[in-house]
């Protein structure tokens, strides 16, 4: 079961499936909400130390579902929360735990290095396979297009990492 569930998710981050493809499980969107608030913690640990790393993703948590649960009333779609939150906190686990690695060798001895450039362009290019992701995501549970859900991720992006940027740094 797990390893389906670890697939399912490599397979979303692909864009290969699609969030209704998921249970509307409970039990499983609590898992995952608390597994991508750990990578999300362990993430930015490198700039927000100690228990305020945990404080910072919890919070990253609240205003991804906040704004999720906001854009589906809107299109009136209140019952497709568990599967989109779900989709969307699992695909942020397996791309939180590539990123974790790549943000952890940032540093300054390896900028100065010649391999500095291709660790920040890998990061970089993670940074934006993940608002697509996040898009393709949106895109099925909004019925949108993929530049509006793109269009949406960002904007989710841009509003996290400035209320986190505000209160923790």
């Amino acid at each position: 079961m797990l390893f389906k569930l670890f697939n399912f998710f490599v397979d979303l981050c692909l864009l290969r499936r699609a969030p209704q493809d998921l249970p509307a499980s409970p039990y499983l969107f609590a898992v995952m909400l608390t597994v991508s608030v750990l990578v999300g913690a362990a993430g930015v640990s490198d700039m927000i130390p100690g228990i305020a790393a945990l404080a910072a993703s919890m919070l990253d948590a609240v205003i991804a579902m906040v704004l999720l649960k906001l854009l589906l009333r809107v299109k009136n779609f209140d019952n497709r929360f568990l599967q989109t939150a779900t989709a969307v906190l699992g695909a942020g686990i397996i791309l939180g735990l590539l990123a974790i690695p790549l943000q952890l060798s940032l540093n300054e001895e390896v900028m100065q290095s010649e391999s500095g450039a291709l660790v920040s362009l890998v990061y970089l290019l993670l940074l934006i396979w993940i608002q697509v992701v996040i898009g393709h995501i949106l895109r099925h549970a909004l019925s949108v297009s993929m530049l509006l859900g793109v269009g949406l991720a960002l904007t989710y992006s841009i509003i996290s990492g400035t209320v986190i940027q505000s209160v923790f740094l």
